[in-house]
């Protein structure tokens, strides 16, 4: 056998041993075949603003989602950062979103309903969670 089509089959059978290892292992999530999509790690599920205040998972990672109340100016830190920033609502409560422009923006708007993945904290006394604006999902 010629030794680039050993190598070849050799990457295949490892890629192939990985993958159903991972997924034997709960992490892959989902793989759409044909499409180049392989979902890695457990679906997060969608909290509503007020489900997420209620448990104030401060300095993790959370999925919340809502419908955009209020959008601000953007902001320009001393260093030259620019963020822009809004808040979502699911009618109950309201929380800023507070999003980083350096990878790309977002075009949110009053009504729009958006998933956000992101780190939930406490800035200044306010609850935020930051992310990066090309993250912003709207729905």
């Amino acid at each position: 056998m010629n030794e680039d089509v050993f190598r070849f089959l050799l990457v295949v059978v490892l890629f192939t041993g990985v993958l159903i290892i991972a997924a034997l292992s709960g992490e892959i999530h989902s793989y759409e075949a044909g499409s180049g999509h392989l979902s890695l790690g457990p679906t997060m599920e969608f909290a509503s603003v007020s489900e997420l205040m209620q448990r104030m998972p401060l300095e993790e990672n959370v999925a919340v989602t809502g419908e955009v109340s209020r959008v601000l100016e953007d902001h320009v830190s001393t260093k030259g950062y620019e963020y822009q920033q809004f808040y979502i609502t699911d009618g109950s409560q309201e929380i800023k979103i507070f999003c980083s422009k350096y990878k790309g923006t977002t075009n949110v708007k009053e009504g729009d309903s958006v998933l956000i993945n992101g780190k939930f904290q406490k800035y200044y006394n306010e609850y935020e969670i930051y992310l990066n604006c090309k993250d912003v999902e709207i729905v």
